[in-house]
């Protein structure tokens, strides 16, 4: 009972003390506005607090983790103030952003670590959730960069989820490096949207530098797989127009789709302005050739054209040689997209010119495919196989026949004269092979009858006139040079004589 009187007594000598007491903060008596003790030991405390972490009224908007996500994704609301955009935690961010560029100016990154240690320490006593605002913040303005592994870390290589877990993540506060960020003159910023306005480019969502970078490869992509398409024409047809363009386009798109940096694509695009400006100008007749009507007229052009080299030698035409000058002429200019028009005109006029003369030359060689038809049905009406080959014979000619009628080359068509001595040659071969095993064979039923002689077996065999000569021409100069050639030929055609054969000599 008297020990409790005591311990009273105590506490209430105790507060009556400390009313009376003189409080000191940081070595400076404070007057206290009131006698409460806790009150006036409260005061002083934030007082001391005000004096150690004089910054922390840095953070004026209370933050949290979603406030993160929503910065880095631009969902975030800005505070109003009178009609006024009222940018939270101001100061505080001037604080970091200046503490990280004079570490950028020594040409030295600071970790996320030694920032959240320098700013949960006096003066500032921030919490680690306003410290990750308020990089967040830096970062998606532009202030300041972010590398991991030595890697860029921007909204155009990383995700939104990425990003938000590099600054919250105790794992990446040593991973995550930040230095200040270079950002984009507007010299920088005007030539990417002159070239995005050359290319007609859709318009980026921002003016930050990462969303006009993230639309210009966006862009830059497509008209990259663009022009991989037309190098599978030109793989298919080399003599399509614009094949340089392409290929020197496409390596000024990979040279700036391999770039990772902001500053360095900005830079290097305002460097690159004419480059940029001058395949623009050369991209349109291109891709006009490509998806327009064109590449139809050169196609046709390509095609005449082999069709004239197969046969020139055959073409003697003042009017088709004229035409084929004019047309390759075009075919040969690099950039003849101003000439095209002209095609149509000129595959017109090779096209009419060929035909006529094409009508003319068909003439001999429908002539020689009848002769040949003629001479194989006249020796098949002499044989006793006639049944077995006539239809393949008809079949044959006629298919000769179609051939010629559609052909649209001279040289092919030249070449069927000689497809038709051939067929001749062949059917004749096969058809005195099948009559002299029918004679055999009735030559040997006959000897079977004794009273019945048997007839001697001829045997019948074509030879080609062509054959029987080793020269291609005849030059004669005197009867001494007929006596000679004739001379060779009378050997030659003794030497084919044999005992029971006809032969047949096809001119």
């Amino acid at each position: 009972m008297e020990l409790r009187e005591h311990k009273d007594q105590s506490v209430i000598f105790l507060k009556q003390a400390l009313e009376n007491a003189d409080i000191y903060v940081n070595g400076d008596k404070i007057q206290p506005n009131c006698r409460d003790v806790a009150a006036r030991i409260n005061e002083a405390m934030g007082r001391l607090v005000s004096i150690v972490y004089n910054k922390l009224s840095y953070i004026d908007t209370a933050v949290i983790e979603s406030d993160i996500r929503a910065v880095i994704s631009s969902e975030e609301h800005q505070l109003t103030l009178d009609g006024k955009t009222v940018m939270p935690n101001r100061l505080a961010l001037n604080e970091v952003a200046d503490f990280i560029a004079r570490n950028s100016a020594r040409h030295t990154k600071t970790s996320m670590k030694t920032i959240t240690e320098r700013f949960l320490a006096p003066p500032y006593g921030f919490i680690e959730a306003d410290i990750q605002w308020l990089i967040a913040r830096l970062f998606k303005d532009g202030e300041i960069a972010f590398y991991v592994n030595n890697e860029v870390v921007s909204l155009i290589s990383k995700s939104v989820d990425d990003i938000v877990r590099y600054i919250t993540r105790k794992e990446f506060l040593e991973k995550l490096m930040i230095e200040k960020r270079i950002k984009a003159n507007e010299k920088q910023k005007k030539a990417v949207r002159t070239v995005m306005k050359e290319f007609k480019f859709g318009i980026p969502s921002g003016e930050d530098d990462d969303t006009i970078m993230n639309g210009f490869m966006s862009e830059i992509r497509t008209l990259k797989s663009e022009l991989e398409k037309w190098e599978i024409e030109y793989r298919n047809q080399p003599l399509y127009p614009g094949q340089k363009i392409v290929a020197e386009g496409k390596r000024l798109l990979i040279d700036v789709l391999d770039i990772k940096y902001p500053a360095e694509f900005f830079a290097f695009v305002y460097s690159k302005l004419d480059d940029f400006c001058e395949f623009a100008e050369d991209y349109y007749p291109v891709k006009k050739f490509f998806t327009g009507e064109q590449k139809i007229l050169w196609n046709k052009s390509i095609n005449l054209m082999t069709i004239y080299k197969d046969s020139k030698t055959y073409i003697v035409d003042d009017e088709i040689e004229t035409v084929v000058k004019e047309i390759e002429n075009i075919l040969r200019k690099p950039s003849p997209y101003s000439e095209i028009y002209k095609i149509a005109g000129l595959n017109e006029r090779f096209y009419n010119a060929y035909m006529q003369l094409l009508d003319k030359e068909i003439l001999p060689i429908s002539e020689a495919v009848q002769n040949a038809r003629e001479r194989v049905f006249e020796h098949l009406n002499q044989t006793h196989c006639k049944d077995k080959f006539l239809n393949r014979v008809i079949k044959s000619f006629d298919e000769l026949k179609d051939k010629a009628e559609s052909c649209n080359n001279i040289a092919v068509l030249k070449n069927i004269q000689y497809e038709a001595d051939a067929l001749k040659m062949r059917l004749l071969n096969e058809i005195n092979a099948e009559e002299n095993k029918i004679l055999q064979i009735a030559a040997e039923q006959n000897k079977t009858n004794a009273d019945t002689p048997a007839p001697k077996q001829i045997k019948r065999r074509n030879i080609s006139i062509k054959s029987l000569s080793p020269y291609k021409t005849w030059e004669i100069k005197s009867y001494e040079d007929i006596n000679r050639y004739l001379a060779e030929l009378k050997l030659k055609l003794e030497c084919e004589l044999e005992d029971d054969t006809i032969i047949n000599v096809e001119f």
